[in-house]
């Protein structure tokens, strides 16, 4: 109840307030809204936009690193079944005449499938960091740019309301902000 009286009393105000401005005063008042108004929505489309781009650039990465792990896992898998079509031939036509030099052969396979594995595994991991740095870079940049552009409409929206209302203090004061802001 106490809100309600509160927001009657606010509304009994404006009403008079507005009764007592001329009809200049009024226009004005009207163009001032709308500006403000128009900065709100111009700054959601923004706020909007950036966050769509972040998502968008982070459902890429993920996927990249997806693909990564996914082209890591073939590639050392294929290695595994080369290491073991080799230790197979070893042992068919070795293993039978020479069983001590095919067991140092199959060891030696053994060592190179592992050690390429590892190598395959250091280079996808160089990789997905090498591609997450970019793609991070590349949202900063981007939501730099639109923050940029966001910052540039709605300080020239401001500096507009400004000339409106006749606060020409307010005026010189956000051109030197974005002056400033240039620099």
């Amino acid at each position: 109840q106490d809100g309600e009286k509160k927001a009657a009393d606010a509304k009994k105000d404006s009403e008079e307030e507005s009764k007592q401005k001329s009809w200049w005063d009024r226009a004005i008042g009207f163009i001032k809204d709308a500006i403000s108004a128009l900065t709100s929505l111009i700054s959601d489309i923004f706020d909007a936009v950036r966050k769509l781009v972040a998502k968008v650039l982070d459902a890429a990465k993920e996927l990249a690193c997806k693909l990564i792990d996914a082209a890591t896992a073939f590639i050392q898998d294929a290695l595994t079944a080369l290491g073991e079509a080799l230790k197979t031939m070893v042992n068919v036509l070795i293993g039978g005449i020479f069983p001590e030099l095919a067991q140092q052969l199959n060891d030696a396979i053994d060592k190179t499938v592992t050690a390429a594995k590892a190598t395959v595994q250091k280079i996808a991991e160089d990789l997905k960091q090498k591609v997450c740095a970019l793609i991070d870079e590349l949202k900063s940049a981007l939501d730099g740019i639109l923050a940029f552009f966001q910052s540039a409409v709605t300080t020239v929206l401001s500096i507009v309301k400004a000339v409106m209302s006749g606060d020409w203090k307010e005026v010189v004061k956000l051109a030197l902000e974005a002056a400033l802001k240039l620099a």
